[in-house]
């Protein structure tokens, strides 16, 4: 209240005599010689006393002036000029009080720095809480979910996938489970990818069983008009056109060797009669010694074994008067051979069927060579013979020897065998009439 006494008028005129030395702000300038004195208070609260202090020793000082001249003029005394010296006290009281306002704005806006600081912290506090609690709330229900699949899996397995994160007291179990939950995500992604290229490829295999079924039922269609267009075809060749009993393809397939049944396709394709049979019995002792007197070295019953045929041979009946054609096939020569109760020999030219047509069993077994191949034996020993045409009927294709002649069908090899028992049995009739007229005379 001193300070807003009206005591202008007083002051005003008179010059200022000796004034007193200025303190310095508390707040922003260095502190008065007080300060260094030793304090347990804080740094603060030393600086608000400091402040009291000289705030209020100027205004006792600015009070003892004003009594005493109060005092001065009561007495009717005379007011000496160094008794009006109070203008430095007045100015260090303006002073407190700039610095007292300058001190307060700046701890309201430190104040207001501090409730923004303290507002974002509370929110950001409230934001974890609300991240905590939910977080809480999700493991509360992973930790009451029944995963009875994955129960099913370790099961069948016997193997712990998922751990009980109850059991995760530590960050190493924690660690651990994460990187065992990581690896089972990985594999269900991969499983996933995978059944997508499943479905992905199911969906494309329907669509081409669409696409074949499609054209297996437009194949009988085709199948009949095929049928049509070659019926003259098979008028001509006369050819069956009835349905083929299939049955004794596969039965034959079942015993034949794979040239054999080669034979027995293309003789039943060309409309022949032909059967499978057992094949004739092995004349081993008759072959061997006929290798020994050829070669005049000992041979043992392995080493004449390489004539022996397949259990199973083809019988083919070319003509209505009861002979046999049977084809037989050597494994070991890996050849083809006729028998037949006729003479079969030079059908064409230069295939007198004595010498294998497989070159490669020259060189296969020398032993039988003598110089000349492997020669068969007689056909009064051994009746079947290894004729090139017999190898071509069974699809079987051999380097072939100078001037022999490859037929181009088996229906030329049929018609060939055919002439040649006919002749054959036509010159045994005139043979047995020359007989008989002979006899009668």
């Amino acid at each position: 209240p001193l300070l807003f006494l009206p005591l202008s008028p007083l002051f005003s005129p008179l010059p200022l005599i000796n004034p007193a030395p200025l303190r310095p702000y508390p707040h922003h300038m260095a502190k008065p010689a007080s300060s260094k004195k030793a304090s347990n208070a804080p740094a603060s609260s030393s600086i608000d006393n400091e402040f009291v202090s000289a705030y209020l020793q100027t205004s006792s000082s600015l009070m003892a002036k004003l009594e005493a001249l109060t005092e001065t003029l009561r007495s009717g005394a005379a007011v000496k000029a160094s008794d009006l010296n109070v203008s430095s006290d007045l100015l260090q009281l303006k002073r407190l009080n700039r610095a007292a306002l300058m001190d307060a704005a700046s701890c309201e806006a430190d104040l207001e720095a501090a409730k923004r600081d303290t507002d974002e912290k509370r929110l950001q506090l409230a934001n974890l809480l609300y991240e905590k609690e939910h977080l809480l709330r999700e493991i509360q229900m992973a930790k009451e979910l029944e995963c009875k699949e994955l129960e099913a899996l370790e099961e069948a397995e016997g193997e712990t996938i998922v751990t009980k994160l109850n059991s995760s007291k530590t960050p190493a179990e924690h660690s651990a489970n994460l990187a065992a939950l990581t690896g089972c995500l990985e594999k269900r992604r991969s499983l996933k990818r995978t059944l997508a290229d499943v479905e992905s490829s199911k969906v494309r295999k329907i669509q081409e069983n669409l696409k074949k079924a499609d054209f297996l039922s437009s194949l009988p269609h085709h199948l009949q008009q095929l049928s049509e267009a070659s019926e003259p075809l098979r008028k001509y060749m006369k050819l069956s056109s009835g349905n083929v009993d299939r049955s004794k393809y596969s039965d034959a397939r079942l015993l034949l060797s794979k040239p054999l049944y080669v034979v027995f396709c293309n003789l039943t394709s060309a409309g022949e009669d032909v059967s499978t049979v057992p094949a004739s019995p092995f004349p081993g002792a008759t072959v061997r010694s006929h290798f020994e007197a050829l070669n005049g070295d000992a041979f043992n019953a392995d080493e004449c074994d390489v004539l022996k045929p397949h259990p199973h041979s083809v019988a083919w009946k070319p003509a209505g008067d009861g002979s046999v054609v049977v084809f037989n096939y050597v494994p070991d020569l890996e050849i083809l051979t006729c028998e037949c109760p006729l003479s079969l020999k030079n059908l064409f030219p230069s295939d007198s069927g004595s010498l294998t047509p497989n070159a490669s069993n020259h060189h296969a077994f020398p032993k039988y060579n003598a110089g000349r191949g492997v020669v068969f034996p007689p056909a009064s020993l051994y009746p079947a013979r290894p004729y090139v045409w017999a190898q071509w009927v069974g699809g079987m294709h051999f380097c072939v020897r100078e001037g022999t002649r490859v037929e181009p069908s088996v229906r030329t090899v049929v018609s060939m065998v055919k002439l040649r028992l006919r002749a054959r049995g036509t010159l045994d009739g005139i043979l047995e009439g020359m007989e008989r007229a002979g006899k009668g005379k």
